[in-house]
Parts: C-alpha cells; structure tokens; sequence
C-alpha cells in the first residue's frame, strides 16, 4: 500500500489505503443516496395524495355539474309547465268567450 492515505490505481482497479479520504467520501455518498431514496419516497407519496385529491376533486365537479344541470333543466321544465298552463287557460277563454271578429 501507498503511505500517508492516498489511493493509487494499478491498471482498473483502484486501490484505497485504509486512512484515506475516500472513507469519508464514501460515508457520505452513502448518506447522499439514502437521503435521496427517502426524499423520493415522501415525493412519491406526496404526488399520490395530490392524485388521490385531485381525483376526488374532479368527482365532486362532475356530481355539482349534473347537479347544476339538472336544475336547469328542472327549471326549464318548470317554465315550459308555466307555459302551457297559460295556454291552457287562454284556450279556455276562448272557448267560452269565442273572439270576435275583426271585419265582421
């Protein structure tokens, strides 16, 4: 081995002294990796939430956008009835007091 801690390379192979600064290096790549695995994780999760919300969101739009549409056209219905109602009553009218004439 090399003295004083410094790692040598013999052909691919890289060799380390065991007092070298790779030790350290290699500790905190670990370190790195792991903390990006977890922050992966809790984004992963984090993006299902935001998935599962978001389609419960979309859900509730779509029941208050048949909701709406339905009182419209409950309205609707409820104006045309109004309508006939008093077509029915003009009708009526008529009958009973036919319409007189406009030259006669």
């Amino acid at each position: 081995m090399v003295g004083g801690g410094m790692p040598f390379v013999l052909g691919n192979c890289r060799y380390i002294d065991d007092d070298s600064d790779e030790k350290p290096k290699t500790v905190w790549r670990q370190e790195i990796a792991r903390t990006r695995r977890r922050a992966y994780q809790k984004l992963r999760r984090v993006m299902d939430e935001c998935q599962t919300e978001l389609e419960r969101f979309d859900r509730e739009y779509e029941e208050l956008l048949h909701r709406l549409t339905m009182e419209e056209r409950f309205a609707e219905i409820k104006a045309l009835e109004e309508s006939r109602k008093k077509v029915e009553v003009e009708l009526r009218r008529d009958e009973e007091n036919p319409p007189q004439p406009l030259f006669g």
